[in-house]
């Protein structure tokens, strides 16, 4: 078994599948492949005002937008999977151009060519489900970029024939734009999400309210740790600093954590 045949019963086994869904095509397609980079960037506005008086501006705030990079590349064990990986490139590509009311009419666009995307619990819609199709789980995103690449170094593998040339792998990169279809923020002190516990990142990821782990075992702190000053899930802080609006004198807690200043501990 090669490592192409390695990497793709790993990446199936385990649901790591790479998914696009078209809203105009009504399908869906996935590329067991290999996660090159993944980057998220939040774009936060906040339109600055200048008044006379006062040194600062005023920030008002405008918005804040997400958009996602991925680069990925998709090998292939057989022939026929390469056959079947150089098919859905096709589609993925078809995934990017509009729908249109008449044939032959370029100026009667009825749909603008929309995706949702999903990987596993990286990339996928808050309050779905991380192991889910991108049907149902998928992110819906706009492409600002796509682009991709096969590699004729002489180093990668071609299934060669007369006249049709099939690579055994090629790398994908696209650049999206996150259309949220949910509320995203805070609404009476609380998180307005679905899942506020998995955003934007899912699958298992523990929630801050449950408070700090118990390092007692079955009850029993362990051998030469003093209780007084270790917290715990029910405990909370063994004690609270004094409030402070500025530096104060310096406090020692006996070597446990050396010297402190109140103004410094942010509770968390």
């Amino acid at each position: 078994m090669g490592q192409a045949d390695i990497h793709t019963s790993y990446t199936i086994a385990k649901n790591y599948g790479i998914k696009f869904y078209s809203f105009i095509l009504n399908r869906e397609i996935t590329f067991f492949g290999s996660i090159k980079s993944l980057e998220n960037i939040f774009d936060i506005e906040n339109n600055p005002t200048k008044v006379f008086g006062r040194q600062d501006p005023i920030m008002t705030f405008s918005r804040v937008g997400r958009s996602i990079n991925l680069t990925f590349y998709v090998p292939s064990a057989s022939v026929k999977g390469a056959q079947r990986n150089l098919h859905d490139l096709n589609k993925l590509i078809q995934f990017q151009y509009p729908a249109f009311k008449k044939s032959g009419q370029a100026n009667t666009i009825s749909a603008s060519p929309l995706l949702k995307l999903k990987v596993a619990n990286l990339i996928y819609g808050n309050g779905g489900d991380p192991d889910g199709s991108a049907e149902d789980s998928g992110l819906v995103v706009a492409m600002t970029s796509f682009e991709h690449k096969f590699d004729f170094s002489g180093e990668a593998a071609w299934v060669d024939r007369e006249n049709s040339m099939i690579p055994m792998g090629f790398e994908v990169s696209l650049s999206a734009v996150v259309l949220h279809s949910h509320a995203l923020g805070s609404e009476a002190g609380a998180p307005a999400l679905p899942d506020r516990d998995n955003y934007p990142y899912g699958s298992g990821v523990m929630s801050s309210d449950a408070g700090p782990p118990d390092p007692r075992v079955d009850g029993v702190w362990p051998a030469g740790v003093d209780p007084s000053f270790m917290p715990t899930v029910d405990d909370g802080m063994p004690f609270e600093p004094t409030p402070t609006s500025g530096p104060g004198p310096a406090q020692d807690d006996g070597g446990l954590f050396g010297v402190f200043h109140p103004s410094f501990i942010t509770g968390e």
